[in-house]
């Protein structure tokens, strides 16, 4: 895809090194947040996400972060 402009072309050029330098500070500070353990609701089931890759697991079954709530007797 052409640019629309050769001043496009050019910033871009320029600029590139920069914007890919601060993407993979980003992805550096994402890395070392730690995920922390917490449970996840379905109906009256309830699980425990202990790793960031169970989380996603668990959130594409259908279990989500809101509590059920409990029935008036």
């Amino acid at each position: 895809m052409p640019y629309k402009s050769k001043k496009q072309e050019t910033y871009l050029r320029i600029n590139k090194p920069k914007v890919a330098q601060k993407f993979d500070r980003d992805i550096k500070k994402m890395k070392k947040k730690t995920f922390k353990p917490h449970k996840m609701y379905k109906g009256t089931m309830v699980k425990t996400a202990k790793t960031h890759a169970e989380h996603l697991r668990l959130g594409k079954a259908g279990y989500t972060h809101t509590r059920p709530k409990k029935k008036k007797k």
